[in-house]
């Protein structure tokens, strides 16, 4: 009787505790549940309600990581200018990690989210990919940064105005391109005399293919963004993804010079060409294009700008009073800079890595700087990475042009000494106080000697740890030395060599290698 008594009071106990047990489940079970993490949000949409609206989510882009062209400014706050996802992100470019509709409110909800920062877009254009939610003539809105931490996070409202197309279109009086809203460009755009046109901050302006701007004489562009709102002049294709989308922006003889200011420009085939003098491109973004800017006469200031995927990142031809600073330029092939009949400027404190191919994977002449009969040219504290020529320099370089403090790092080759087929002179740059390390092909290689005959100054340079004029000449670096036929090849001066990189500071109280650094 009593172990049946003690069985009973064990099965009542184990009872007990397996209620608490599952009622104590069931309270962690609701707490996790309301604390799991979740992201919502309205679209509002100009002149109509804001249902069936797509809103799309993405993962933050790593910024910091190694191959990102925004690692670069986010280390040196002298070079271009930091990373602003609602400037800057494109996510026509990018893969959604989830979709959401919007309700006959205009709510979105993205549920069971991990911690960590995400961008949201209503789009109210592309929509499902042709599904039957969409805004139809609506475009999208700004992106929008949101941090996700293990609660209810709020995105807030997405406006989405409607697009304002515009076809063959003649200005001549002064017109705004109002903020907020999508201008669509179908037929090509011409200011003319006493035109002009004023695109306010947070513009987008989508030009169609083969479309392009015109600025002739008299007429007047001006495109000032600020840092928290570009303007951006983009392609029309909804699904972006090549350069040469659409065609340019020219400045014609006589127009006002270029002003460019926060902006972001890509998918075209020459951003921006101008034929008249001075004006400024600063602090904007260009990517995925033919070539970012092609000038004559006095160029534009061109400073603080990012350069990503261009065929061709800046062309100054018959040009003086070149001034090329504190641009990161990444991944143009051919050439990140191409100078041709240039007398006077410089290029100062510029980061360019992966250009005309990598260190090893590039051809030919491509690299990162090209010059044809260049003179009264600086180019110094600078740093070049992980491309393949660094400096192709041909006909017509004599000695005012000075190549001096840069660093060149994981570079295939240096140096290239060539000639212009149609002019055929030697190329003499002064090469001195420079650094490199870790080289792959040649210092220096020497083409064409019959023309190419003049002695080259390269003292006071440190040659990844080489301290032997012999070892130089022999493994490095292709000169008379090892081409001693008729004519020879110009010799390349190497001594005093130096022992290290900080031996270049000691010596002149300037770093090799980006300023600042």
């Amino acid at each position: 009787m009593k172990s049946i008594l003690k069985q009973s009071k064990l099965v009542l106990y184990l009872t007990s505790c397996g209620a608490i047990l599952l009622l104590l489940s069931g309270i962690i079970g609701c707490d996790k549940s309301e604390s799991s993490s979740s992201l919502k949000g309205i679209v509002a949409v100009d002149g109509t309600d804001g249902d069936s609206v797509v809103v799309r989510l993405y993962e933050y882009p790593d910024t910091e990581a190694d191959v990102s062209v925004w690692s670069i400014p986010s280390q040196y706050s002298t070079i271009a200018f930091p990373y602003q996802s609602e400037s800057i992100f494109d996510y026509r470019m990018q893969w959604q990690i989830a979709a959401d509709t919007t309700d006959a409110q205009g709510r979105f909800e993205f549920k069971d989210l991990n911690p960590g920062d995400y961008i949201v877009v209503a789009d109210g254009n592309l929509s499902n990919f042709g599904s039957s939610h969409y805004k139809e003539n609506y475009g999208w809105s700004w992106p929008r940064n949101v941090r996700v931490d293990g609660s209810e996070a709020d995105a807030g409202t997405l406006q989405l105005y409607p697009d304002t197309v515009l076809g063959v279109t003649n200005i001549s009086a002064p017109v705004t391109f109002t903020a907020g809203r999508h201008w669509v460009l179908n037929g090509n755009l011409y200011i003319g005399s006493g035109g002009s046109l004023t695109v306010e901050p947070g513009t987008v302006i989508r030009v169609s293919a083969g479309k392009s701007i015109f600025v002739s004489a008299g007429g007047k562009l001006t495109c000032i963004g600020t840092p928290d709102q570009f303007i951006v002049i983009t392609t029309d294709d909804l699904i972006a993804r090549d350069p040469e989308e659409w065609g340019t922006i020219l400045f014609s003889e006589g127009a006002d010079p270029p002003q460019f200011k926060y902006c972001r420009l890509e998918f075209a085939w020459t951003a921006i060409e101008s034929n008249v003098d001075g004006g400024s491109v600063e602090f904007c973004y260009f990517r995925s294009l033919n070539e970012a800017l092609r000038s004559s006469g006095i160029p534009p200031v061109f400073s603080r700008n990012v350069i990503l995927g261009a065929g061709l990142g800046v062309h100054c031809g018959a040009s003086t009073n070149v001034d090329i600073t504190h641009n990161v330029f990444q991944s143009c092939d051919p050439f990140s800079i191409t100078m041709d009949i240039v007398d006077g400027g410089e290029i100062f404190c510029n980061w360019f890595r992966d250009c005309g191919g990598s260190d090893s994977s590039g051809s030919g002449e491509r690299g990162v700087i090209r010059l044809d009969w260049v003179k009264n040219v600086e180019i110094y504290q600078n740093s070049f990475e992980t491309s393949w020529y660094a400096l192709t320099v041909r006909s017509g370089v004599d000695s005012t042009a000075n190549i001096h403090h840069n660093k060149f790092h994981r570079m295939h080759s240096v140096l290239l000494l060539g000639v212009t087929n149609d002019r055929l002179r030697y190329a003499q740059p002064v090469f001195q106080y420079n650094c490199m390390t870790t080289v792959d092909g040649l210092y220096a290689h020497i083409l064409a000697c019959q023309h190419n005959n003049r002695t080259i100054h390269a003292e006071y340079n440190y040659w990844n740890g080489v301290q032997s004029p012999t070892t130089l000449h022999n493994s490095y670096i292709w000169d008379c030395v090892r081409q001693p036929a008729e004519p020879p090849c110009p010799c390349f001066l190497l001594e005093p060599i130096l022992s290290g990189c900080g031996q270049v500071e000691t010596l002149t109280g300037i770093p090799a290698g980006i300023c600042g650094e």
